[in-house]
């Protein structure tokens, strides 16, 4: 989720992003597996990506009010991996914003079908600033500023609670280890890269080296 303003009415939203791998310039996703409760304040935004990354995303009007410390507004997703019954819903408020079912992401082009990540992640909340997307308007901030956050809060089914880099199936601890030099060397490059702490790399590593990553399953 990113903030930012639009600059026809300058009203504060908030895009919902899923970004994705491989990368292929003819995704199109099948926009019958989303859903958008309301059209008034949330939209499919037409950018899906380039080489370099890959993006299915909504863009949602925000409050004015709710910014410069005025009030606090909630922002949560629930996330299901898997590609059949995996699914993203956003959340604005108590309201669902809009919905991606695993399966809007099938084959097309060159890859096949993509899935809601089932590798283990990490949640980052920062304020970092770009025009990669959208205009920052630097000019109209104020600095030093503070970005508020009251609560993050994490839920999870009863009976499939997990907090760890190592679930089943996805050690990913032992797998940087493994790939250590991969991971921390970024002068490494795929020319002549045949191992890795005496590991011999496979095809995928090898492909993955040249994808910036080095041989997971990048969804």
């Amino acid at each position: 989720m990113e903030a930012s303003v639009d600059p026809r009415n300058l009203l504060g939203t908030v895009s919902q992003s899923y970004q994705i791998a491989p990368f292929d310039m003819l995704l199109s996703p099948n926009y019958e597996f989303m859903a958008i409760p309301d059209y008034n304040t949330t939209t499919i935004t037409g950018y899906v990506g380039g080489p370099y990354q890959q993006a299915i995303s909504s863009t949602t009007i925000l409050n004015n009010d709710w910014y410069d410390g005025q009030a606090y507004q909630k922002y949560a997703f629930e996330y299901v991996p898997g590609t059949s019954t995996g699914k993203i819903a956003w959340f604005v408020g108590e309201e669902q914003s809009w919905l991606l079912d695993g399966r809007a992401m099938g084959k097309n082009g060159n890859v096949d079908q993509r899935i809601i990540s089932e590798e283990p992640m990490a949640m980052v909340l920062n304020m970092g600033l770009a025009s990669s997307w959208a205009p920052s308007g630097v000019g109209g901030l104020k600095f030093p500023t503070t970005m508020h956050v009251d609560y993050v809060r994490i839920y999870q089914k009863e009976g499939e609670e997990s907090l760890t880099c190592d679930p089943e199936g996805w050690e990913t601890t032992e797998y940087i280890v493994q790939h250590e030099t991969a991971y921390r060397n970024y002068n490494l490059t795929v020319s002549g890269l045949s191992a890795v702490n005496g590991l011999e790399l496979t095809a995928s590593d090898r492909l993955g080296r040249l994808l910036g990553t080095t041989g997971r399953r990048t969804t």
